[in-house]
């Protein structure tokens, strides 16, 4: 496998390309929270540390953010802007590319009032890679990777006790055809879980894929899915709901 999931992280590792992968940081939920009681001061830094962390641990120089960056779909408050810097600020000595989420409006904007440098994109490429966020089809030229790799769903496994962070890999499906006429029919999709420690996730169910183009449209089956936690990997495929 050209990729690993970091065991007991919502993160993924591509060795050969020294490159970090996580998606779905939703910088600013701690503030709607605190307006409920709920304070976690810190909560944005501790994040970027802790991505800082991995890719050092695991000899990254590179990390994609995967979209949704930002909570706020509209320009940030004061609060969350603050909140958005203080994460950024760990990630200054890596390479840092986006790809832009449905939340992430204006972010060009904020990058550049901090003076923060990074690649933003609708879609990356690095190697036989590409990095989307999901809520939108993939381009032609993504369909040729030999692995999509996309946030957006926050998939988790639905437990007796609860929900459960979960990572989905996906065959590609009956309806690439029909879209992708040159599409990789060896083509894989990789479905990562929320970053963020705010977000636990939706339950895997094929109702779950309705919000997402590929699942949707059947370009990726997600029947087809295998499941692994952030500590092992599970047999079957999603249950139906």
């Amino acid at each position: 496998m050209d990729y690993s999931f970091i065991k007991g992280e919502p993160a993924l590792l591509i060795r050969k390309e020294r490159t970090l992968a996580v998606g779905d940081l939703h910088i600013g939920r701690e503030l709607a929270l605190s307006e409920s009681g709920i304070h976690m001061v810190g909560a944005a830094s501790r994040m970027g540390e802790k991505i800082a962390r991995l890719c050092k641990e695991n000899n990254a120089d590179r990390v994609v953010l995967l979209g949704d960056v930002k909570d706020s779909i509209f320009y940030p408050s004061r609060d969350e802007f603050r909140s958005i810097l203080e994460f950024l600020r760990p990630l200054e000595n890596l390479n840092v590319t986006i790809a832009k989420g449905n939340h992430d409006a204006h972010l060009a904007q904020i990058l550049k009032r901090i003076d923060f440098r990074a690649e933003i994109c609708n879609e990356a490429f690095i190697g036989n890679f590409a990095f989307l966020h999901g809520n939108t089809m993939p381009s032609e030229r993504a369909m040729m990777k030999k692995t999509l790799i996309i946030a957006h769903g926050h998939m988790a496994l639905r437990r007796e006790e609860g929900l459960e962070k979960a990572w989905l890999v996906l065959k590609i499906g009956k309806g690439a055809r029909k879209f992708y006429p040159d599409a990789n029919m060896d083509a894989r999709l990789v479905m990562v879980p929320a970053f963020s420690d705010l977000i636990i996730g939706t339950g895997i169910s094929m109702a779950s894929g309705r919000f997402i183009p590929v699942l949707r449209n059947n370009v990726f089956d997600l029947k087809s899915a295998k499941i692994y936690t952030l500590e092992k990997k599970l047999a079957g495929s999603p249950p139906e709901e």
